[in-house]
C-alpha cells in the first residue's frame, strides 16, 4: 500500500507563514486526527493542529484537496500556520505519530509524475523553477512546466512514428524489385525533417542549459594587461586587486554577474608568462587548467602595444584546453555551443575565444589589426569604453542573444541534451541505412530514436534514473 508523507512545504527558517503537507490515502484521516475536522474540498478553514496529547501547536489554515485534483494526483492535506521551525517541527511529529511517514526529496512531485499530473520534463522544471538564477532562466522553466519541452517532443516522435510506419509496411509487404521508390523517397524527406527538427531542439536545449547553469569564461593574457580591471568593471565591484606590479594575481578570482538574465561567473586568472617564482609558477599552472574547464576564454591584450602579446602560447593554452576536455569526454561543450572563436583565431581547434585589446583609452587610435594579431573588441576597463558591446557578445557567446519569447526556450538539462543528440545521431544512422537498402536497419535505428526521445519525457524510464532525477528536489516538494 502506499504510504502517506509528510514534509514542510516551505523552509524551516523563521518567516510569516509556514506550510506543512501530506499527501496519500491516509493523509485526510491523520489530517482531521492533528487538525479537527477537514473543510469542504478546496476550501480554507481555521484550525487549531494538536499534539498526541491535545496540546495546542499552532494556529492556522487547512485546506483539503481531495485526489484526483490536486498536486500529486493523491489526496493532499495542507496546514498554513506560523513560520517557526519549532512550530512546524512539532506539527510534522504529530502527523508522523498519527501514521505519515517522512517525505523523501522530490517525493510529492514524483508521486505527480507517476500519477500522470506531470510528465517527467515538467517534474524537472519544478526543480529549475525553484532554482533558476535570473528572471529569463525562471521563464524558460516556467514555460517547461506548461509542457513546452513535452508538446516538442511529441511533434518529433509523431514525425519519427509516421516513419516507422512508411518503413514497417513495406516490410511486411515488400515489392519485388526491393524497397518501393515512393516509399524511399518519403522516408528520406520525413527522415531528413526529422533530424532538423532534432538538431533544433539540440540547440534550444543548449541554450537553455546556459541559461539554467550560466556561462562561465576566464580571462587570460599576459601580465598587466588588465584582466583583474577588466573583472572588477564587469561585476562592478572590487572584486580582485590592481595593481601595476607583474604577478600580483596569484590564484583564480571569481566575480559574479548577470547579463541580459544569463548568470555568467568570471575568472580572473594569473598573468601567463615564464616565471622562476613558484608561487606564481601554480598560479599559472591553475590559468592553465582553468582554460580546460570553462566554456569560452577572453584573451586580453594591450591596445597600447607596450605588452606583446603572443598567439603562440595562446595557441599552446588552447591545444592544453582541447586535450582537457577530450579527455573528460566533455560533448557537452561541443564548438557549436559558443558563438565561436574570433576571426584571428579561425580554424584554431576547440578556440572558443574572444580576442578583446584592453587599454583603449590610453591608445586612442589603435585598431583591430595591432601587433599582426586581429582582434575582436577594443575596451577600456578604467572608462568602460566598449563594455557594453562585450556584455553584448558574451551573451550571444552564451547563444541567448534574443529575447526569451523569441528564443522559444524551455528549461534544459543534461540528460536532455544527451538524449536528443543521440536521437539526431540515431535519425542520421537510419537515413544511410535506408540508403543502402537496408529497411530493417533503418526501421530499427527510428525505434532506438524513439526510446531515447522517450526518456525526456519519462514515458520509458528506468526506476534507478527516477531515483537520481528526484533526489536532487528539496524536501517538500
Amino acid at each position: 500500500m502506499t504510504r502517506t508523507v509528510v514534509a514542510p512545504a516551505t523552509p524551516m527558517v523563521p518567516s510569516a507563514i509556514g506550510v506543512v503537507r501530506l499527501s496519500g490515502p491516509e493523509a485526510q484521516a491523520i489530517g482531521a486526527r492533528v487538525f479537527g475536522p477537514l473543510p469542504l474540498p478546496r476550501r480554507a478553514a481555521l484550525r487549531t493542529a494538536r499534539d498526541a496529547e491535545g496540546r495546542a501547536l499552532d494556529e492556522g489554515l487547512v485546506l483539503n484537496f481531495p485526489g484526483p485534483q490536486s498536486y500529486t494526483g493523491e489526496d493532499v492535506v495542507e496546514f498554513q500556520g506560523h513560520g517557526s521551525p519549532a512550530a512546524m517541527a512539532q506539527i510534522i511529529d504529530a502527523c508522523v505519530w498519527a501514521g505519515a511517514v517522512m517525505a523523501r526529496p522530490g517525493e510529492f512531485t514524483e508521486r505527480a509524475f507517476r500519477s500522470g499530473k506531470l510528465d517527467l520534463s515538467q517534474a524537472e522544471a519544478v526543480a529549475d523553477l525553484i532554482h533558476a538564477r535570473s528572471q529569463r532562466a525562471a521563464r524558460a522553466a516556467a514555460a517547461s512546466l506548461q509542457g513546452a519541452l513535452g508538446r516538442a517532443v511529441e511533434a518529433l516522435q509523431a514525425d519519427l512514428t509516421r516513419c516507422r510506419v512508411r518503413l514497417e509496411a513495406n516490410l511486411d509487404f515488400p515489392e519485388e524489385d526491393g524497397v518501393d521508390p515512393h516509399v524511399h523517397a518519403e522516408s528520406m524527406d520525413l527522415m531528413a525533417r526529422c533530424a532538423e527538427h532534432g538538431r533544433q531542439m539540440l540547440a534550444q536545449t543548449r541554450r537553455a542549459q546556459r541559461l539554467q547553469e550560466g556561462l562561465r569564461l576566464a580571462l587570460l593574457g599576459p601580465p598587466n594587461v588588465g584582466k583583474s580591471s577588466l573583472l572588477n568593471a564587469l561585476a562592478g565591484d572590487e572584486v580582485a586587486i590592481v595593481s601595476d606590479v607583474p604577478g600580483t594575481t596569484r590564484d583564480r578570482v571569481l566575480g559574479h554577474l548577470v547579463l541580459d538574465g544569463v548568470p555568467i561567473e568570471v575568472i580572473d586568472t594569473a598573468g601567463l608568462r615564464e616565471t622562476q617564482d613558484p608561487v606564481e609558477a601554480q598560479g599559472i599552472a591553475r590559468s592553465r587548467r582553468a582554460a580546460g574547464e570553462v566554456d569560452l576564454i577572453v584573451w586580453l591584450g594591450d591596445a597600447t602595444g607596450n605588452i606583446p602579446d603572443d598567439r603562440a602560447l595562446l595557441a599552446d593554452v588552447l591545444a592544453q584546453r582541447a586535450r582537457a576536455r577530450a579527455d573528460r569526454a566533455d560533448v557537452g561543450l561541443a564548438s557549436d555551443d559558443l558563438a565561436g572563436s574570433g576571426p584571428g583565431l579561425a580554424g584554431v581547434a576547440g578556440a572558443d575565444v574572444i580576442c578583446v585589446l584592453n587599454k583603449a583609452d590610453a591608445a586612442p587610435h589603435a585598431s583591430l589589426e595591432l601587433g599582426g594579431s586581429t582582434w575582436d573588441l577594443m575596451v577600456s576597463a578604467r572608462s568602460g569604453q566598449g563594455l557594453d558591446d562585450l556584455r553584448g557578445w558574451l551573451v550571444a557567446a552564451a547563444g541567448l542573444g534574443l529575447a526569451p519569447e523569441e528564443a522559444g526556450l524551455w528549461s534544459g538539462r543534461e540528460r536532455h541534451r544527451q538524449a536528443l543528440a543521440a536521437v539526431v545521431s540515431l535519425v542520421f544512422e537510419a537515413q544511410e541505412q535506408l540508403a543502402l537498402g537496408s529497411l530493417e536497419l533503418s526501421a530499427e535505428s527510428l525505434r532506438l530514436a524513439q526510446a531515447q526521445l522517450s526518456q525526456i519525457t519519462g514515458s520509458m524510464t528506468a526506476d534507478d534514473l527516477l531515483g537520481e532525477i528526484f533526489s536532487t528536489f528539496c524536501i517538500g516538494k
